[in-house]
């Protein structure tokens, strides 16, 4: 039985520690340990991050931009194929009906000797 009165006393005889007990609201804890101020070697942390992240990002956005360029060459050569495509289709249409009119025009001439050679018999 001594132990155990001997136990609760140490318990009870332990020291309050204002840090680590969750009685203190976060307020009270934040302004009996305030932070510290930014030292230089902080600072100098975050100029490091600043300057890592900036390389970072012209890094991709110099990448979008060739990946940008590659694809307004690409477009003009397809502007380029459609235009001469257009172009072609424009000539054979043409020649069809140039020659859908020289054969129109010789099954008339045809028809013309044959209704001539009837008149004749």
């Amino acid at each position: 039985m001594a132990s155990g009165s001997l136990g609760r006393n140490n318990s009870a005889s332990k020291g309050f520690d204002f840090a680590t007990d969750d009685i203190l609201c976060s307020m009270a804890r934040s302004s009996m340990f305030p932070a510290p101020a930014y030292s230089p070697l902080e600072e100098s942390f975050n100029q490091d991050m600043a300057a890592t992240v900036e390389k970072t990002m012209k890094k991709y956005a110099d990448n979008l931009m060739r990946f940008l360029e590659g694809i307004s060459s690409h477009l003009l050569q397809l502007e380029l194929y459609c235009y001469n495509l257009d172009k072609s289709i424009g000539e054979i249409r043409f020649d069809l009906v140039r020659d859908h009119g020289e054969a129109d025009s010789k099954l008339k001439s045809l028809e013309k000797h044959l209704q001539e050679a009837s008149s004749i018999f």
